[in-house]
């Protein structure tokens, strides 16, 4: 994989999970009585998402030069390592008061629906240009 459209495809998630995250918050503001506590969630969701997402392009940055055992066994420590973060951030938003779980959850799981979305229009732009 080239660096150039690693890159590239880093700025594009970091600009889409944003401006996903940027809409869940203005939704929490026409949706909730109290909103405070959602847009905390999706900004504490958001937060573990971007975390998440740097550790999956560092991932893919390394496993590129090593050899397939090594790759196999570095991807899957990394695999771990983002799951355990998601645990972490939604246990704490269950401990902590003021933080709404749903929006928690939705913080996390939009900026990997954001990646769903992209590499599925991806690979259709592929399809068509061929």
């Amino acid at each position: 994989m080239k660096e150039d459209t690693l890159i590239k495809w880093k700025k594009t998630g970091y600009l889409l999970g944003f401006l996903v995250e940027v809409v869940a918050c203005l939704f929490c503001l026409i949706l909730f009585d109290q909103p405070v506590p959602a847009i905390l969630g999706v900004a504490f969701g958001a937060a573990a998402g971007f975390i998440s997402f740097e550790i999956l392009f560092r991932t893919v940055e390394k496993v590129t030069e090593m050899e397939p055992d090594q790759a196999k066994t570095y991807a899957t420590s990394r695999y771990w390592l983002r799951l355990l973060c998601y645990i972490i951030v939604f246990l704490l938003a269950v401990l902590i008061d003021g933080v709404n779980e749903w929006g928690t959850i939705f913080g996390i799981f939009a900026f990997n629906f954001v990646f769903s979305i992209a590499s599925f229009v991806n690979r259709i732009g592929k399809k068509e240009s061929v």
